[in-house]
């Protein structure tokens, strides 16, 4: 074995990052050294953390001036009692677990103690475990893999207020307590985690109902619990539809009261003519998609007629530019000449075209009647040209 002198101490603290004045540490990793003794740690007076587990370790001294200590972990080592505990009063934390321990004694100094672990010892009976009773304080104790047979062994855990956390696996005394989990879950009001499990709200009223009146009363609260789900979806459905319908009714007010801008609203809620785009804007100049009149000195027009002519069609020419003179007339690329006839519209045929836009549900292009006539060249002669083959 090793022996923990100040040396070796100091070595610990220098491979660890730690303080070299042995005061100033808070916390001291002494794990898996193989000490058979605590010793020497008189100096480490601001201790709040040791961990002493996986030595050769058979009896818990050497922490007399350790009065801050919180947490003390010596599991994994050959400890057969539990002593010179009772000035640690700030002690939160023990672990104790993988030991010879027979009996939980000598922990009433500790009024702090909130967490036990003592699993994987050699506790049997029921007066192994009833110091329990003065440990108020501690609310996580594992006893899990030990010995204990009795179901008796519940009334100690009765009389601790604060438990919310049991673990008993790996214990006879499991299959010798009838309806072990709702057994105990009825008995300890404070009970949060049983074993491996959560002890939820539901389990806690379906056990206490089993315990008040057997099978019968544990059916009816289980029926009781499925009818008090689905009451409470109902109203959270209701409760989200009038949500929903106050939300919108909230926005129509807005709306009405001009109080919520549209997407294209400027900052003062005005809309700005020139990022508005309206249905007028994609109506011909000088018209508008609600059939209002024109620019002042301009009239409507209609396309009636567009014929396609070959431009050695001389006569043809001479006749249709004769035709034109009295309406403005659009000559075509060369090749082939488009003529477009235009005529001036009449006030029936304005006053039908306004009723048609007026009608339709979206914005209509002018009205205009397109004929295109292409002339076949051999199918149609010239007179002139049998005139010379003549």
């Amino acid at each position: 074995m090793v022996e923990m002198t100040k040396e070796a101490l100091k070595e610990v603290c220098k491979q660890l990052d730690l303080y070299s004045t042995p005061k100033l540490n808070d916390k001291l990793y002494l794990h898996f050294k193989g000490w058979d003794k605590v010793q020497n740690l008189d100096e480490f007076t601001g201790l709040r953390a040791l961990w002493l587990e996986s030595n050769g370790l058979r009896k818990i001294e050497g922490l007399e001036h350790a009065k801050g200590l919180r947490c003390l972990y010596m599991q994994n080592n050959c400890l057969e009692e539990i002593e010179n505990l009772s000035h640690l009063s700030q002690l939160d934390t023990l672990n104790l677990e993988h030991n010879n321990i027979h009996e939980i004694e000598n922990l009433e100094g500790c009024k702090g103690l909130r967490t036990l672990n003592l699993s994987h010892n050699q506790l049997e009976s029921v007066e192994d475990i009833e110091h329990l009773t003065e440990c108020p304080s501690v609310s996580v104790l594992d006893l899990s893999h030990n010995k204990l047979d009795d179901p008796d062994i519940l009334g100690v855990f009765e009389q601790m207020p604060n438990l919310s956390v049991l673990n008993l696996m790996g214990n006879d005394a499991v299959r010798e307590i009838r309806n072990y989990r709702k057994t105990l879950t009825a008995r300890i009001p404070s009970l949060k985690y049983l074993d491996d499990r959560p002890v939820f709200e539901d389990d806690r009223r379906i056990a206490e109902a089993w315990a008040r009146g057997g099978r019968d009363a544990e059916t009816a609260e289980r029926e009781a619990i499925k009818q008090e789900k689905r009451d409470k979806e109902r109203r959270n459905s209701e409760a989200f539809r009038r949500m929903q319908e106050e939300a919108r009714e909230k926005r129509q007010r807005e709306l009405l009261e001009g109080a919520v801008r549209e997407p294209w609203e400027g900052e003062e809620g005005e809309t700005s003519e020139d990022e508005l785009v309206t249905e007028d804007d994609f109506a011909p100049d000088g018209e508008t998609t609600g059939g209002k009149a024109q620019k002042e000195g301009e009239f409507k027009m209609k396309i009636i007629e567009i014929e396609d002519a070959d431009e050695s069609d001389d006569d043809e020419e001479e006749d249709d530019s004769a035709a034109a003179k009295s309406t403005p007339a659009v000559s075509a690329a060369a090749g082939k000449a488009e003529k477009i006839v235009i005529e001036e519209m009449s006030d029936e045929e304005e006053d039908e075209e306004e009723a048609a836009v007026a009608a339709a549900p979206a914005p209509a292009p002018a009205v205009a009647r397109v004929q295109i006539e292409e002339s076949d060249d051999e199918s149609e002669e010239d007179p002139d040209d049998l005139d010379e083959l003549d």
